[in-house]
């Protein structure tokens, strides 16, 4: 159970003395017991994990840097208190000490171990969050001393910013270091190991998705051998520490939203798993989570007993300036059989001022759980790309939308995860479907599960509404047919949506 905030201020003394009974009796611990005990970790209960990227420690959005560690908290932590916020995942940087290079604030000894004995405090997973090939330095100025005193190992020695138009891939990528070179991965492994050895985790996230650019372009298949040893390697390493601090250390890694599109990578996803290299797997960057692609690697992992985690980026929330998406998604997680929800920067939004705060993390009392979704308004979504730059669509499954539509009807496949019908509490949903096309004012014949949809009004942001009888929407999947009449003239669909209301 987690605790509220006033034992959250006075449980830290209860553990001072656990570490040494979990040392002692870990000592002589079989491979097959501590097998056990790392299996119990990674099954635990995950309802919620949310993500930190960790610059509240410095100036921003907040104004100056944190006075101390109680404001520190304050800026974020404090708000999964008393939420369904099981584990906190806390980045520290990209591979630089102190984290991306900058020094931590003066009253605050180690931010680190700041948040990481909070989130024990409160009973929460207390995880440690690495970028494995953070590019934002592409966009600026390169201060990361391995990089600079190894430019030939970046995976565009020559690169600079400005070089490149934004549409080519280098753009973004010219800053990563090449995991192709042994002093790279030596560097890496060499943090990491540090790191965890320092600090003792309940568990070490590998952030591929931050960025995904780990070879040349070209040279990635070739490669996957070399990372998977690295992955082993690593593996090896936590098993170490985690023998002789008396609790595992999990292995997570944050890969693509598909097993192809992290081969195509250098990530050979399938294989971490089938090895059982990976404790608990991390699926997508959340650019297109309505898509269901992610249930690729959800099988994967559940056929060795692999806890999977679909990721939503929060930054989406700040695109639809609504919550409603963000439960529609987890509604359908949920029913497509996740095993919790994985929030990427759920801040973002509040720090961008797009919805309040009290509005985005109230939702972290009822994402956590199918059943306390029920009877909140919803959006139900078919994806179009988010983020439409050539970095992320490495990594992000493609989505259906946008799509040309004509005379002949497009099905769209529209998911919607909670049963309309089933509400309890004297509650009645009332849908509108949306559609964003261009031209907009095009003449449309839409249908929903075979059902004739009367003409639509052009509402807000261009979108065309058409009410939708609850008994039309099927719990689980549904088919949109949209084609163009009239003129017959082509027309290209970018949105599909389903608004739910409940009254």
């Amino acid at each position: 159970m987690a605790l509220n905030r006033r034992r959250f201020l006075t449980a830290g003394a209860l553990a001072l003395g656990s570490g040494t009974l979990m040392r002692s009796s870990a000592a002589g611990l079989s491979d097959a017991d501590w097998r056990k005990r790392q299996l119990k970790s990674a099954h635990r209960r995950r309802r919620i994990i949310y993500n930190d990227d960790g610059d509240a420690r410095y100036k921003g959005y907040y104004g100056p840097p944190p006075k101390d560690d109680a404001e520190l908290l304050q800026r974020r932590f404090n708000a999964t208190l008393d939420t369904q916020v099981d584990s906190y995942f806390w980045c520290i940087g990209d591979g630089q000490d102190p984290p991306w290079g900058l020094p931590q604030p003066a009253g605050i000894k180690d931010s680190n171990t700041t948040m990481l004995e909070a989130a024990r405090r409160a009973d929460k997973e207390a995880v440690i969050s690495v970028r494995m090939n953070d590019i934002h330095d592409a966009f600026g100025t390169v201060k990361y001393p391995f990089k600079l005193n190894n430019r030939r190992m970046l995976i565009e020695p020559d690169g600079a910013k400005g070089r490149y138009p934004k549409s080519d891939l280098r753009f973004w990528t010219w800053s990563a270091l090449d995991y192709a070179f042994p002093e790279v991965r030596e560097h890496k492994f060499a943090y990491l190991s540090k790191v965890c050895a320092k600090y003792v985790p309940d568990a070490l996230e590998l952030d591929f998705f931050r960025h995904p650019a780990y070879f040349k372009q070209g040279q990635e298949a070739k490669n996957l051998p070399v990372m998977t040893e690295f992955i082993r390697r690593i593996r090896r390493r936590l098993d170490e520490i985690g023998r002789r601090s008396g609790r595992p250390i999990l292995l997570i890694a944050r890969l693509a939203d598909t097993p192809e599109k992290s081969v195509r990578m250098g990530l050979d996803g399938p294989t971490w798993i089938k090895e059982h290299l990976l404790d608990v797997l991390i699926v997508g960057g959340g650019y297109a989570p309505f898509w269901t692609a992610w249930t690729e690697y959800r099988d994967l992992a559940k056929k060795q007993e692999i806890p999977a985690y679909p990721c939503f980026n929060c930054s989406l929330v700040s695109h639809f300036g609504s919550v409603e998406p963000m439960r529609g998604i987890a509604s359908n997680w949920w029913h497509l059989g996740a095993d919790g929800v994985y929030l990427f920067n759920p801040f973002v939004p509040v720090d961008l001022k797009k919805v309040s705060a009290k509005m985005m993390y109230a939702d972290l009392n009822h994402l956590g759980d199918p059943r306390t979704l029920v009877g909140l308004d919803k959006v139900f979504c078919q994806d179009y790309f988010s983020d439409n730059s050539v970095l992320m669509q490495r990594m992000t499954a493609d989505p259906p939308l946008p799509t040309s539509i004509s005379a002949a009807a497009k099905t769209i496949p529209l998911l919607v995860g909670e049963n309309l019908a089933s509400a309890s509490g004297g509650k009645k949903a009332t849908c509108l479907l949306q559609l964003a096309c261009e031209p907009a004012d095009v003449a449309l014949t839409v249908k929903l599960n075979g059902k004739d949809l009367r003409a639509g009004e052009l509402g807000k942001d261009k979108l065309r509404e058409y009410p939708v009888p609850v008994t039309s929407v099927r719990h689980g999947n549904n088919d949109v047919n949209v084609a163009v009449r009239g003129n017959n003239r082509a027309s290209r669909l970018n949105r599909v949506q389903l608004r739910v209301r409940w009254s």
